[in-house]
């Protein structure tokens, strides 16, 4: 199936669900938590990070090693219903298998960790003016309350944190930190060469060479006649540039900074910090590890790039953003 043919075919599916969901929302009140679980508001964490940065390891780990919820796939089809969701999940999908691996974002297994993008396109654009960046006075009164409504709800029937990942979150961290006073933020970063090297290797093994993929920074649409590699940097560097300034300006102090390398290298010396940051804030984590010693990453070039080329690049543009 082409990329053309698919694109059309998954409009027509988020139509039709969209209106299935629109429909069953007005019923999801029937599933709504009691008011005596409202000491349970607000104990989530989102996991941020540019994409192909390693912030689906990061779920995974935190998933795993935390007694926490998280979303299933099935979230991405029942997004209008997420007390129901929630009261389901919560009997079965607890400690997932130990799995570490994925396919662009996706772990498999039906009750995987997930990171359903239709439940967060509810409140937030899947494409607009700016892409998906939304600014805080941008989302009305009204849906902000909507959206704090929902999490702490599913917060309140799981009775226990949720961890939240989608990299779309990254440009909505102003509504994340208002709407959750609460809520907690991992930022994962790579070294930017090789994230660069990771993303363009995953938009040529899928075919989106003529077609962006993942999260939409503002002016992404102004980068779709460049080379791949640079519309790949381009796309990490001005995401990451959002995400440090929207964490230290709407939630500092409230979040903590995670190198992928150094996860990959040694896992449980992360692990050691996510614990000591998380515990304070009401997570609490297994008694026993299931992590490896290490985790393989990529440190052979095998791009048709230049790879000091690409390098250079980012190192300047990176310098010149910061400036």
């Amino acid at each position: 199936m082409s990329p053309e043919l698919r694109a059309r075919l998954l409009s027509g599916a988020r139509i039709a669900l969209d209106t299935a969901n629109s429909l069953l929302t007005p019923l999801d009140a029937l599933f709504a938590p009691r008011p005596v679980d409202a000491d349970q508001d607000g104990r989530c964490v989102f996991v941020l990070g540019a994409p192909r940065s390693g912030t689906t390891l990061v779920y995974q780990v935190i998933t795993q090693q935390f007694d926490v919820a998280y979303f299933t796939g099935v979230m991405n089809y029942l997004y209008g219903m997420p007390n129901l969701w929630a009261r389901v999940a919560r009997r079965v999908a607890r400690r997932p298998p130990p799995i570490f691996e994925s396919r662009y974002g996706k772990t498999p297994g039906a009750f995987a960790p997930a990171e359903p993008g239709n439940f967060w396109f509810r409140w937030f654009p899947r494409d607009g003016i700016d892409g998906n960046y939304l600014a805080a006075e941008a989302l009305s009164e009204h849906k902000l309350i909507q959206l704090r409504n929902a999490l702490n709800d599913m917060i309140r029937i799981h009775q226990r944190p949720m961890v939240f990942k989608n990299v779309y979150l990254d440009m909505v961290i102003p509504i994340l930190a208002k709407a959750i006073p609460q809520a907690c933020f991992v930022f994962v970063g790579r070294d930017m060469l090789w994230n660069c090297h990771s993303l363009v290797l995953a938009r040529r093994r899928q075919g989106l060479e003529k077609r962006w993929w993942s999260v939409q920074p503002p002016g992404y649409r102004d980068l779709l006649g460049q080379p791949l590699w640079k519309q790949a940097a381009e796309q990490i560097l001005r995401t990451r540039k959002i995400i440090e300034r929207d964490l230290r300006e709407s939630a500092d102090g409230r979040f903590l900074e995670v190198e992928y390398e150094a996860l990959c290298d040694d896992p449980r010396s992360v692990l050691a910090r996510l614990k000591d940051w998380l515990e304070p804030r009401g997570f609490v984590a297994f008694p026993d590890l299931r992590l490896p010693k290490r985790f393989p990453r990529m440190t052979k070039w095998t791009l048709e790039e230049d790879q000091q080329i690409v390098r250079e690049y980012l190192e300047r543009s990176w310098q010149t953003m910061k400036s």
